[in-house]
Order: structure tokens, then C-alpha cells, then sequence
């Protein structure tokens, strides 16, 4: 890495200095990179060394597996852009250039206090470009491009693109509005949990009543990750990264919790009243601020204050970029004491030993983010401006290749999805290809999994299938027809994909499971999609629950109600992640 890079990078804080013992435990750990529980222990522990940064993040993420199975993917997708950056002049790429480029995952942070000399924009736009050509559904990521603009510091081009692609992968990312809802409702749920005493004093200090409405007024709305973005010095901002890297976006949480408590420890706290789990070796520093005001402990001057008038919201809110025309809210007076308390973080090891004092299961925070995400559309109107405009894509953001459908046939049926699972990306939870022609196993891996899309290909080439509402185990369960109005059916064999929904009126026989076959879409005729117990042969018929033709000839009406016989190629069934 260039060291002019890091130098121009204006920080409050500087780098964490190291002990030779620190410095020889990572050149050991990066060496044997197989010992990932002890170097996910390190990194919690110490700063990583600048030199081996770079190495070690693309370790962890699981970048390195990624360029020694695919190591030309980048190469190969960058001479795919319709964008030609090779004969560009880096000093051609100008500020409004870099903002197309960020709108691409939706981002509306200050990443150009990651990129210190104009050497890396050239790199920043085409990582971002190949990102979004390799993933094209991944259109809401606004962390996304602070993420790439961090990494291009230690990293090039092609290891920068490869820990982002296996970050994505691993789900690590926060990928949809639901998401940024979400993160606001997990917080302040453990704000009350891990410190109720510190958040009660807060909210009675600034007149807040809780609980605390949600919504963009919420001290705490955009916290997550607008404060690591936009607040953070960069030193602190890295030392995030590094845990990042080892266990998600749980530590932009203990981030959270840890602001709201370096406000109370400045305003106030005393040596009587921490908390159980407070970190000891911290303590001492505490213990000397109290008793003189003028020692900085984790953060400066600007946090020390009860005094609303040291802070200009007005100022504040004059340097935040207009990103691609994106309205931005107002700061109310408690976010901008909040902002300012992330801002003067002047001790960065300190406050990672405050984050990582805080102990709560990884399963608890993700129970409450699904939660947060069931009631994420009663409040978007109220606060869907902080991460930008609520955008639902047009086509899903899967898991892996759907070799099923091509992205226009998405296209054709995502407008029909209800929204609240538009917003969900999907992932294949069953393929004949991998786990059999076995309905007992369709079963058993879509056990109580509800809304699926099931999809399959006839030896034609046929694509048809079904957006279903209910589990098919609730079939199995129940005697009789399952499902609502939501559910539809579609078929491309006219050679663009139709979609066929149920209209008020029409017979209400949605799904069912008849002598072990499954059945879709009902009718006097047979069923508009039906499949036997192996999953390799079907039928199809006139179904007047969707008042649909059989789904092998849509163009051509069934004579006389005519079944019409097929054979299965490959069935999938895909279901909704909870983000």
C-alpha cells in the first residue's frame, strides 16, 4: 500500500500502534490463514498491522478462495462494461462521475473522504461497475461503495472485488430497505437491553417518551451505518472494518450501543454507576477523567458538553453531499448531539474495547431484525429519505443462477409479487438437480416455508410454474384447497412469459396435494399445474381459478378441455430470505 495514501487521509485519531508480540501473532495467523477462530480472537483484541490489512481482510472474508477457484473473474467481467476505463484518464472521472457510480447500489454517504488521491477513482469506478454487472439484482447496498472506496487503501482492484463478492455472498451487507428499517428497530431494542439505565437517562435528559416512536425523528434512525459512513474518524472507521470482517453487521450494533454510551459517560455517569460488564481496563481511564474534566476519554471535547448550542445543526446538515438528487431530513437536535458524539471519537482502541464489551447471541439480534423487517412497510413513508427513496426492483436479488427462468421472464412475474416480499431477496431452497425426484424430500426441505415460487422445465424447454402463499405441508396437513388471491401462475411457451392471476369471482381452488401429486389452480377441466410423486411427469389443463389456457399452449385454447400431458427437465422451489 502507497503510504501517501494513509497520509492523506485527515483523521482525529492515527493508527493503533502495535507491541512487537502483537505484530508477530498476526504474521502468524496471516501465514496460517486455516486458524480463523484465533485470528477472529486477535482482531477483537488488537489493531491489525497496516501491511498485513490487506491480507488479513481478504482472509477473513473468504476473498482468497474466491481468486484461487476464479482468478481471472475480474479481468474477464471488466472487459465486459460497456464503460471503457482502460484509456481513461484518471483526472477525467470527476465528482458527479463517482456519484453515477454510487448510485448504483443506492448509496447516499460520503465516500469521498475514503478516497484520498484521484490514483483510486479509476480503481473505485470499475470495481463498482463489475460488482453491479456480475450481481445486477443487487440494487439497494448503500454501504457498498464505502466498503470498496476502505478497501482499495490495502487492497487492488481484483482483491478489493473479490472480498466484496464473498462478503455478498455470505449475506453480510444490509441489501434492502427493509434492512435499514430494520436496523433502527434492532438497536433501540438493545439500547433497552444491554443498557436501559444509560438510554432512559438520555431519552429523559432531551424530553424523549418512551418507548420512542420509530421513525425518522428516532435519535437513533440511520445510526447503524450513517454514523460508521459519515461520522466515524477513519482510524475508528478501520478498526470497524476489521471486526466486520469477522462477524458482520453485528458490530455496527455494538458501534451504536457504544455512542449512546460515550454521550452518558461525557454527561452523565459516575465511577458509581457503570455498568456490570464495563471493560476493566478502561476503568482507570475513567476513574482519571473524573476527576479531572479536561482528560479526553474515547471521545473529545465536542461530546462534553450538555449544551445543545455547541452544535450547528445547520452546519452539519450544509456539508452533508446531495447525492443523486436525494432529499435529505432535517436533523432533529438530539441526532445532531448523536452525530457530533461519533465525530470526536479520539481514541479508537478504547471505544472498540467499549464495543466489544457488549455480549448479546448473534441469534437474538437476528430475531429482532426479522421482526423489524415484518413491519418495515407500515413505516416507510416515515423514513425512507434517510437511505434514499424507497426503490422496489424490478427483479428479484437471488442466491444463485436460476437456470429456470431468464431475467425477463423475472421481470414479467416480480411485478405481480406482493410488495411486502418484494423486497426480500429469494434463495432455491430445493433442486431435483441436487436433492432427487423426490417429493418426500420437496417435503421435507419446504417444511412449513411459505410464500415459494415453484418452478420447473419441461423437456421442451418450457418454463411454467407458481407464486404460492402457503406451505405445501399446510396441504399435506389439511383436506381440501389452500392459498389466497395472491397466488398466480405463469408460463413463457408463447415464447414471452404470461402471467395468469385470480380475479374476484373465479372458483377459490389455489393449491392442494391430491393423491400425492401437487395440484395449482383448479377447475372443472383438471389443474393448471399439476405434478406426480417423482416430480418428472405432469399435466396441464384449462383452469378457471386463474381463467387461464392449459400452461403448454397458452395461445391455443384446450379443445374440449383436453389435458395436456408433459415430462419434468428439473423442478425448484424458491423461498424469501429474511433479509
Amino acid at each position: 500500500m502507497e503510504q501517501a495514501c494513509v497520509a492523506l487521509l485527515i483523521s482525529p485519531d492515527g493508527p493503533p500502534n502495535l507491541t512487537r508480540d502483537a505484530q508477530q501473532k498476526w504474521q502468524h495467523y496471516i501465514i496460517h490463514a486455516y486458524e480463523k477462530r484465533a485470528l477472529r480472537k486477535l482482531v477483537r483484541r488488537t489493531a491489525m498491522p497496516e501491511h498485513f490489512r490487506g491480507k488479513s481482510w481478504l482472509v477473513m472474508s473468504g476473498g482468497q478462495k474466491l481468486l484461487q477457484s476464479k482468478p481471472s473473474l475480474y479481468s474477464q467481467i471488466l472487459n465486459t462494461l460497456d464503460i471503457n476505463f482502460q484509456d481513461t484518464n484518471c483526472k477525467s472521472l470527476s465528482f458527479n462521475d463517482l456519484q453515477i457510480c454510487a448510485s448504483l447500489f443506492s448509496c447516499s454517504y460520503n465516500f469521498m473522504r475514503f478516497l484520498p488521491v484521484e490514483d483510486k477513482y479509476i480503481p473505485f469506478a470499475r470495481v463498482l461497475h463489475c460488482l453491479h454487472k456480475h450481481i445486477p439484482s443487487l440494487t439497494f447496498c448503500p454501504v457498498l461503495p464505502i466498503f470498496v472506496a476502505i478497501c482499495l487503501n490495502w487492497m487492488n482492484e481484483n482483491e478489493t472485488f473479490a472480498t466484496s463478492v464473498a462478503l455478498i455472498r455470505r449475506n453480510q451487507f444490509l441489501e434492502s430497505p427493509t434492512a435499514t428499517w430494520s436496523s433502527l428497530f434492532t438497536l433501540d431494542r438493545l439500547a433497552r437491553l444491554c443498557i436501559p439505565d444509560h438510554y432512559a437517562s438520555f431519552c429523559l435528559h432531551f424530553g424523549l417518551n418512551q418507548p420512542i416512536q420509530l421513525c425518522h425523528t428516532h435519535p437513533l434512525s440511520g445510526g447503524v451505518l450513517a454514523w460508521f459512513c459519515n461520522d466515524f474518524p477513519f482510524w475508528t472507521v478501520v478498526r470497524i472494518m476489521d471486526i466486520f470482517m469477522t462477524e458482520s453487521h453485528k458490530i455496527f450494533y455494538k458501534a451504536g450501543l457504544a455512542v449512546l454510551e460515550s454521550w452518558y459517560l461525557h454527561n452523565k455517569a459516575s465511577i458509581t454507576c457503570l455498568r456490570s460488564s464495563f471493560p476493566k481496563r478502561t476503568v482507570a481511564s475513567f476513574r482519571r477523567r473524573a476527576h479531572d474534566k479536561s482528560v479526553s476519554y474515547i471521545s473529545g471535547k465536542a461530546s462534553t458538553s450538555n449544551s445543545l448550542q455547541e452544535f450547528n445543526k445547520e452546519s452539519i446538515q450544509d456539508c452533508q453531499p446531495n447525492y443523486c438528487n436525494q432529499v435529505f431530513p432535517e436533523l432533529t437536535d438530539v441526532q445532531a448531539v448523536l452525530k457530533a458524539t461519533a465525530a470526536s471519537i479520539v481514541d479508537c482502541n478504547s471505544f472498540i474495547t467499549l464495543c466489544m464489551s457488549f455480549k448479546f447471541k448473534t441469534a437474538y439480534f437476528l430475531s429482532l431484525e426479522a421482526i423489524g423487517a415484518q413491519h418495515a412497510l407500515d413505516v416507510f413513508h416515515d423514513i425512507g429519505t434517510v437511505h434514499g427513496g424507497i426503490h422496489l426492483p424490478s427483479a428479484p436479488r437471488l442466491d444463485q443462477e436460476c437456470q429456470l427462468l431468464s431475467d425477463s421472464d423475472w421481470q414479467a412475474i416480480w411485478s405481480q409479487v406482493p410488495t411486502r416480499c418484494r423486497i426480500l431477496p429469494l434463495r432455491c431452497i430445493f433442486d431435483t438437480y441436487e436433492h432427487g425426484n423426490s417429493l418426500t424430500s420437496l417435503l421435507g426441505l419446504c417444511r412449513d416455508v411459505s410464500p415459494t415460487f415453484l418452478i420447473l422445465k419441461t423437456e421442451t424447454g418450457i418454463s411454467m410454474g407458481a407464486f404460492l402463499t402457503v406451505s405445501w405441508t399446510s396441504c399435506k396437513r389439511n383436506n381440501g384447497y389452500q392459498g389466497n388471491g395472491e397466488m398466480f401462475i405463469f408460463s413463457n411457451s408463447s415464447g414471452t412469459m404470461k402471467v395468469y392471476t385470480w380475479e374476484k369471482g373465479n372458483p377459490e381452488l389455489f393449491m392442494t396435494i391430491v393423491a400425492d401429486s401437487l395440484c395449482v389452480g383448479g377447475g372443472p377441466h383438471g389443474h393448471a399445474l399439476e405434478i406426480d410423486s417423482e416430480l418428472h411427469r405432469g399435466v396441464t389443463a384449462h383452469s378457471t381459478t386463474f381463467d387461464a389456457p392449459d400452461l403448454l399452449k397458452p395461445s391455443v385454447p384446450s379443445v374440449g378441455g383436453a389435458r395436456q400431458h408433459f415430462k419434468c427437465a428439473r423442478v425448484q422451489v424458491w423461498s424469501f430470505s429474511k433479509f
